[in-house]
């Protein structure tokens, strides 16, 4: 799961029939809207803005547009900028680490996690994340659950590695657990 679109997630991963790949922050799975018209539009406006704002950069997605501004010399100005073209557009807002997502439909990550345990049937969730988006799952995963914080920052999960190789050492773990 991951605010990429799927198909940016299908070309770092490939594809498995037992993997299902959940992009747009999970709205995917909570819409049934074609919001092409909306995401064209704001786009554009999103680009007209990283213009004014040497630095962002923005990433067109199928729900959506993603304003990043990690390079920008003013996040200030270059914030106020897209939350005023989000805003103008009726787009839901995810704010992410120097990322601003504005997404066309009602999901986040909590309620697509939730909806895919459901369909699975699981006993139980295993979820990492490293980014504020991520607190959407924390904050829904219960007693039978692990949520994994990758890195700083509060959060809401339960557990927490400090790095990617904190999540492969915690994966090997996991993995020893479940075949013993």
């Amino acid at each position: 799961m991951s605010g990429r679109s799927p198909e940016v997630l299908e070309q770092f991963v490939g594809t498995h029939p037992q993997i299902e790949l959940v992009g747009n922050h999970g709205s995917e799975l909570d819409t049934d809207d074609d919001p092409h018209e909306a995401v064209t539009a704001i786009t554009a406006d999103l680009r007209a803005a990283a213009l004014m704002h040497p630095g962002a950069v923005v990433e067109p997605k199928s729900l959506g547009a993603a304003f990043h501004y990690r390079h920008v010399a003013d996040e200030r100005a270059a914030i106020e900028a897209a939350r005023s073209v989000g805003a103008a557009h009726g787009a839901r807002t995810i704010t992410g680490k120097k990322v601003l997502e504005f997404v066309f439909g009602d999901g986040d990550k909590g309620t697509a996690i939730a909806a895919l345990a459901r369909r699975w049937d699981t006993d139980g969730t295993v979820f990492f994340g490293d980014d504020l988006t991520d607190e959407a799952v924390f904050s829904v995963l219960g007693p039978h659950d692990v949520g994994i914080k990758v890195g700083d920052g509060d959060t809401m999960a339960t557990h927490r590695v400090a790095d990617p190789d904190g999540v492969a050492e915690a994966l090997r773990h996991l993995d020893a657990a479940l075949v013993s």
